[in-house]
């Protein structure tokens, strides 16, 4: 019996959860005997060379045409080649994620006849009750009626799209992502600085925001968080990891918060577990978020998290138990609980052994991956 062929669609800028989930997923694939292809843009990329490098026998369909911008004249180029590959590779199974390749590849699969066409949703793609949302959400619903199923990584996205009136309840289904506990080990208590251009002194308290450098991350609340931590100890330090648009923006904040040598832009660091294993707590300041990989990882290396109370994240953290939740733009909330555990490092110690046991226990990526596996490969057509 011929075995089954999905093929996975996502783009890729900057290294990010859904990058990340993208290989865990074409790894489990592979593992079951599934043929898998890939779409994306990604040649040149972390997700092109994690390809590269394991020696996944993934099939792989790069063009520079496949991004995050949206153009209307090359979105039509890009719905030719996914037709074209769909007509060639005549796959059993279509996943999609990103607003635009959801779109193109809905209505390339139904142009195709693709028996099982799901979009799986990492994130609303737009804070909540704003315009761009509602037009995401009118092509969402044009989508289920040419039979798109979804998937999404947090009950709020699913109760949302529900609510909505995008498709079904049972149309919609819900599988969080999950995270390779194997790779977040807890610091041994032994390992100096990571190296990746932030040399810290020796007894740093040392807070980090993992992510894009976009707007809707909202970095300028960490750095105010950041700037008031560092006026009352002398001994915190706060470090932005990631790359994006954002960064001169930031490094202006930076530089009139006064605190230039306290609060570290480190860019793009590829070894992340170990830059997690430096870190003594992280922060996730937020406009919308589904299941952020950052809290995951963070938790999962033992780090305690304070993040936005937005969208899905209330899945994961339990304030005051596993991490903390402040409503969306308290900055002054977040310096309070931050000072609570800068002050009290037996809680500090309980928080991130906490963390470590929920992720362990609710968010461990292969019992993740092997449901989502499962649900799309005991899919129909109906």
């Amino acid at each position: 019996m011929k075995p089954p062929k999905v093929i996975l669609l996502a783009h890729e800028h900057l290294y990010g959860g859904g990058t990340k989930q993208t290989f865990l997923l074409a790894e489990a694939l592979v593992a079951e005997g599934v043929q898998t292809v890939l779409i994306s843009n990604a040649e040149k990329t972390w997700l092109g060379q994690m390809l590269q490098q394991s020696g996944l026998p993934v099939k792989t369909y790069y063009s520079p045409l496949i991004d995050r911008a949206i153009r209307p004249g090359q979105e039509l180029q890009v719905l030719f080649l996914i037709i074209r590959i769909f007509l060639e590779e005549k796959p059993d199974v279509v996943l999609a994620s990103g607003v635009k390749l959801i779109g193109l590849s809905g209505v390339a699969g139904w142009l195709c006849r693709v028996p099982n066409r799901f979009a799986i949703i990492r994130g609303e793609g737009a804070p909540p009750g704003s315009r761009t949302l509602k037009v995401i959400y009118v092509m969402h619903r044009l989508l289920a009626l040419l039979g798109v199923r979804y998937i999404t990584v947090s009950d709020y996205i699913r109760r949302q799209m529900i609510d909505g009136g995008i498709c079904r309840p049972d149309r919609i289904h819900t599988i969080h992502d999950g995270i390779p506990l194997s790779e977040f080990k807890p610091p041994s208590g032994n390992e100096q600085n990571s190296g990746d251009g932030w040399e810290l002194p020796p007894g740093a308290f040392k807070i980090g925001m993992v992510g894009r450098l976009v707007p809707g991350k909202r970095y300028d609340y960490f750095i105010q968080l950041m700037t008031a931590l560092c006026r009352e100890f002398p001994h915190v330090y706060g470090v932005l990891i990631g790359e994006g648009p954002d960064r001169p923006h930031l490094e202006r904040l930076i530089q009139s918060s006064g605190f230039t040598d306290r609060i570290v832009m480190a860019g793009y660091c590829a070894d992340m577990p170990k830059v997690y294993r430096d870190l003594d707590f992280t922060v996730l300041f937020t406009d919308y978020e589904g299941c952020p990989n950052s809290v995951l990882e963070s938790m999962a290396a033992g780090v305690p998290v304070l993040a936005s109370d937005v969208c899905g994240i209330g899945e994961i953290l339990e304030s005051g138990w596993n991490g903390f939740l402040v409503k969306h733009g308290d900055v002054e909330g977040a310096i309070a609980l931050v000072r609570k555990i800068i002050e009290n490092p037996a809680y500090y110690q309980s928080l991130g052994q906490n963390a470590r046991d929920s992720v362990s226990r609710r968010f461990d990526a292969s019992q993740k991956l092997q449901a989502l596996v499962s649900h799309l490969l005991g899919s129909d057509s109906s």
